[in-house]
């Protein structure tokens, strides 16, 4: 097998040239070396190939088949070779760019992959731009927003009522679900929920430091429905929220969390109504504008 590091850059630069200049001296005088020089470089060349590059021709500059071959794979790749120091040029001129964004725990559970799979694709379209994703509970996040800690965070348009004077882009709708015993009278027969089905039901909901969201949901909606929840307690953890709901006739209302609760003893059904998620941020950067809409066009292609 031929040992590709024993070839030289710069006679393969000359082989180029010669190419495409048709005429190695005109290839000499771009190149600022002397056309004898030249013709014992591309010798050296094809005697280290042990391959005949040109057909001695003294009319005009005609290319073997292997000369071609190796003209068209050359090419690509010393193209690509310069791309590559322009971009690394480029980002030590400009330096790394960070982007924070947060996003609250339980939001970010049902698409994680998904998530990676942004980050990874903007990051190959910007490998200037870091972007660093935190999750936390509710209170935090707001915190570390207000604190210009966080960049945009990602949460529900309910969240987002008492942070208008930021920027809000609505990112995307996801279904409410409603979760509880198979046996509870409200699910085992009933595949088509109604927040009016809900009346008489108990719930177990998160404290409200930990994602507030969640009460927001449930008030919200029960209101437009003509009732308050009966909110029969909290828990500080989504897997306490489940063993609630297995040991007595309580529910919960959450996103599609049919990942993680795997009990034959319980069951989800669909609600009537969504929960909109939006983005919330601080400024007009060219970066974090950039980055919104990036995230919009890839949740647009995903929902296709």
């Amino acid at each position: 097998m031929y040992n590709i590091f024993d070839l030289n850059l710069k006679k393969i630069q000359y082989f180029l040239s010669i190419v495409d200049e048709r005429s190695i001296s005109r290839a000499a005088k771009i190149l600022y070396i002397s056309q004898p020089a030249l013709s014992k470089s591309i010798k050296e060349l094809e005697s280290q190939l042990n391959l005949k590059l040109f057909i001695r021709n003294k009319k005009k500059i005609e290319l073997t088949p292997s000369g071609q071959y190796l003209y068209n794979q050359w090419s690509e790749i010393i193209e690509k070779m310069c791309t590559t120091m322009e971009t690394v040029h480029n980002i030590e001129k400009n330096k790394f760019q960070q982007i924070n964004l947060g996003c609250e725990y339980l939001l970010s559970l049902d698409y994680n992959e998904l998530w990676m799979n942004f980050l990874i694709d903007f990051k190959k379209l910007h490998p200037n731009i870091s972007v660093n994703l935190s999750t936390m509970n509710t209170k935090e996040l707001r915190e570390k927003f207000i604190s210009n800690s966080l960049d945009i965070i990602l949460c529900t348009k309910l969240e987002a009522s008492s942070l208008e004077k930021y920027n809000i882009h609505t990112f995307c709708h996801l279904p409410i679900y409603v979760y509880g015993r198979k046996d509870h009278p409200v699910l085992k027969n009933k595949y088509d929920i109604e927040w009016k089905d809900l009346k008489n039901c108990d719930f177990y909901s998160l404290f409200p430091e930990m994602n507030s969201w969640y009460e927001h949901l449930l008030s919200y909606y029960t209101q437009s429905a003509g009732y308050s929840p009966n909110i029969l307690g909290y828990t500080d953890s989504q897997i306490n929220q489940i063993l609630k709901i297995k040991t007595s006739d309580s529910l919960m209302v959450s996103l599609g969390l049919d990942f993680l609760i795997k009990d034959n003893l319980l069951c989800s059904r669909k609600l009537k109504g969504n929960i909109e998620l939006v983005l919330v941020y601080q400024n007009n950067k060219p970066i974090i504008n950039e980055f919104i809409k990036f995230l919009s066009n890839q949740i647009l292609r995903s929902n296709k």
